[in-house]
């Protein structure tokens, strides 16, 4: 196995265009690994992606700078269980496909979502599992996963505990809409669906109870109107990206309902989520505030968080 230490906790910065990237670094799939149990979905979900994208799966075990000085803990000690960790995420992942190439990482930081943020800056995506734990159950817990999904540079991958790609492989892909159809996440979603040959579910959902109460006669007299406008912008949203990839089948699906429970309830039939965001922000638009949290929390199925440039 190829591990090396290696020290990596400078702040993140916000993801250039392709020419001003680096093109010397290898682009890869990055998950982050914590040895937990339920971290093992990661990293099938990722491995599975690196072998899709044809690019290398990096292994990434991140331990906390502080707990690297502390004085009580032996050094010799920590690295032995970190190398552990990640030769048992390599084992596993070499068991299931041995044609794609695995990197392992050991890296030091102060937070470890800013570490797993700079580790991935020239990556497809980063994968992190909703919850886990790290060395000495200090690293890589939901927070974490949720700091990444945040501010990644790059798509971002929280995938829920006991998630099993093969078993939804069949299933489509789902993208929340809010009507822009050169947002990052609806490009993404539909790179997602043409590589893995499966349709794509296009939603846009709406609440009309926010806007007319319990107001029910006012509702029914808008609800046929609202439909056929959201059909509408769905349509024109994803007609460009329809003509690039036109081996994607897209199903519109205007939803009346409350936005969090309605992509929920999505991602019980769908293989992935698709979700866009704000980098260093609250993810905006209808996904505001505690509607995010409360996809990334909730979503049954793994949730890719994609930022706008």
């Amino acid at each position: 196995m190829s591990t090396s230490p290696h020290h990596d906790d400078h702040s993140a910065e916000p993801r250039g265009s392709d020419h001003d990237r680096d093109e010397s670094a290898a682009l890869s799939v990055v998950v982050g690994v914590d040895g937990s149990e339920s971290n093992q979905d990661a990293v099938r979900w990722a491995l599975a992606e690196a072998r899709l994208l044809g690019v290398p799966l990096r292994l990434v075990h991140v331990v906390a700078a502080e707990l690297d000085r502390a004085a009580h803990f032996d050094k010799i000690v920590i690295h032995e269980e970190v190398q552990s960790i990640l030769h048992s995420a390599q084992t596993t992942a070499k068991t299931l496909n041995e044609q794609v190439t695995i990197i392992a990482e050991e890296l030091t930081g102060s937070s470890p979502a800013s570490t797993l943020i700079n580790a991935s800056r020239h990556a497809e995506c980063v994968v992190v599992g909703r919850r886990g734990r790290g060395t000495f159950t200090q690293l890589l817990l939901g927070s974490v996963s949720t700091a990444v999904a945040a501010r990644s540079l790059v798509p971002a991958v929280v995938v829920p505990p006991g998630w099993d790609r093969a078993a939804h492989e069949q299933q489509p892909v789902a993208v929340g809409i809010e009507g822009d159809s050169g947002s990052a996440a609806l490009q993404e979603a539909f790179a997602i669906a043409d590589r893995s040959s499966r349709k794509l579910h296009a939603i846009s959902a709406w609440d009309a109870v926010n806007v007319y109460g319990r107001d029910t006669a006012a509702m029914g007299g808008h609800y046929n109107r609202w439909h056929e406008d959201a059909l509408t912008m769905l349509d024109s949203a994803t007609q460009t990206l329809r003509n690039k990839y036109p081996a994607v089948a897209v199903t519109n699906l205007p939803r009346h309902g409350q936005v969090v429970a309605e992509l929920v309830q999505e991602s019980t039939r769908v293989q992935c989520l698709v979700v866009g965001g704000r980098r260093h922000r609250t993810l905006t638009g209808s996904m505001i505030g505690s509607t995010s949290i409360g996809v990334l929390h909730h979503a049954t199925s793994p949730v890719v968080v994609v930022h706008e440039p």
